[in-house]
């Protein structure tokens, strides 16, 4: 099923090709995703209504959900799924708590307290994310967007998402918009609602970051907004790179294969192994869990067109390439994957052994989903609660530091021919 090709015979612009895949598809759309953020700049809420209608078949015009709705809509979905959701917002909460930058005040220099140096760390004023939905609803991309927000203490978070044909939000997703807290929930969807959010319209206030994942007039909407807005990154289709030197079961690596295969058939689904015998078993594998898969024909168009097993002469030369790939979800398989884990430098996620699947992160564990693919994790972390908040360094300073400091920065300033510098900081030192 999936074709097997030697590392080693892979040549430098094909090397190069994989590492850049983040622009593939985008340039094909940026031309009309323009179009579109124009037009919601130049007509607002008019030009939400016709796209809605253009796009999503449905027919809005007032684009907030009522927060009645958000506050009911347990009432209206499965227990059991109500359940999961909570459980899943508390890890994820719980996990973002820890990763929350701390304000911070010390003296540099142990036992000269005549100057400290601190950092203060504020929230940003307001967030919007982007979760996909019209034909299918996504929850769990509702709390791995705004849960982060929420514990950042952002003061006003608010949530776009495409509208059902009739109009309206699915009651999961408005279940999971209450559960992270959403302050304002707004069914519109694709490039257009990346545009209000970045630039306002007299229904949606615009916001001072946008972050969540979408398809490619999403990400184009993104990158084109991005002059003025700040977002998380770019992201693409689904990724996963599968590790092991066989190891471990063929089967687990299979599984973990499809389950980012039937998300898209554009997602990229790779194996790297230096047993290449082993990975021809993966192949049987992925046959046989195929035949009964609801999205079979989505999985297996991914597999055709971006499924690969590469395989390495060494453990050297398949870590030099998966630092190179930097896939968004790294599954770590075989004899010691938490020896492989410390060599890792570039990836979105990791997972790591036999008992640690893909799926976890992406729903439940803790840890968030909406992270960088493409390549860009050599360049983009995760979404967190960080990611939400501006840390201001500040510095006091007491006579004694003045003059102190003062001795070091003349030097230094007279050194690069800055005389200002140097009297500015001589005043200090005569005051």
């Amino acid at each position: 099923m999936l074709r097997i090709v030697e590392i080693g015979s892979l040549r430098p612009e094909e090397r190069r090709a994989l590492a850049t895949r983040a622009s593939r598809g985008l340039k094909e759309v940026m031309a009309e995703a323009q179009q579109i953020v124009d037009e919601v700049r130049q007509r607002g809420d008019a030009a939400l209504t016709a796209l809605t209608r253009k796009f999503d078949e449905a027919d809005v015009d007032t684009f907030r959900v009522d927060p009645a709705d958000i506050a009911s809509a347990e009432s209206e979905i499965d227990p059991t799924v109500a359940k999961a959701l909570k459980e899943a917002a508390e890890h994820i909460r719980r996990w973002q708590e820890l990763l929350m930058p701390k304000s911070i005040e010390a003296s540099v220099v142990p036992g000269r307290p005549t100057w400290r140096t601190g950092m203060n760390v504020v929230p940003m004023e307001s967030a919007g994310a982007y979760v996909p939905g019209g034909r299918a609803s996504y929850p769990s991309s509702v709390l791995m967007c705004c849960i982060p927000a929420k514990v950042a203490k952002v003061k006003r978070v608010i949530l776009c998402t495409p509208p059902s044909e009739d109009g309206t939000v699915p009651a999961v997703v408005r279940f999971a918009a209450k559960l992270a807290e959403v302050d304002e929930v707004y069914s519109v969807g694709g490039a257009q609602a990346i545009a209000a959010m970045a630039y306002g319209t007299k229904q949606i206030a615009r916001v001072e970051k946008i972050v969540g994942p979408g398809n490619a007039y999403v990400t184009a909407a993104k990158k084109i907004v991005s002059e003025d807005c700040a977002i998380d990154f770019l992201a693409g289709p689904s990724e996963v790179m599968v590790v092991s030197d066989g190891r471990s079961g063929a089967d687990l690596a299979a599984a973990e294969l499809i389950a980012q295969a039937e998300h898209d058939p554009q997602a990229f689904c790779v194996l790297v192994t230096t047993d290449a015998a082993w990975g021809r078993q993966v192949n049987e594998e992925l046959e046989s869990q195929l035949a009964d898969l609801p999205r079979k024909a989505i999985a297996e168009e991914a597999l055709r067109k971006n499924g690969k097993i590469y395989t390495a002469e060494s453990g050297a030369e398949a870590l030099g390439f998966i630092n190179e790939f930097a896939a968004e979800h790294v599954m770590l398989l075989g004899q010691d994957p938490r020896a492989l884990l410390e060599k890792i430098t570039s990836a979105g996620s990791v997972f790591v052994g036999d008992y640690a699947s893909v799926v976890h992160g992406d729903y439940c564990a803790g840890t968030n989903h909406v992270i960088p693919s493409g390549g860009e994790a050599r360049r983009f972390n995760s979404l967190s609660s960080g990611s939400f908040v501006r840390m201001i360094p500040y510095v006091t300073v007491t006579d004694r530091g003045a003059k102190h400091l003062g001795e070091i920065a003349t030097v230094i300033a007279r050194a690069e021919g800055f005389e200002g510098h140097a009297r500015a900081a001589e005043r200090r030192m005569r005051l």
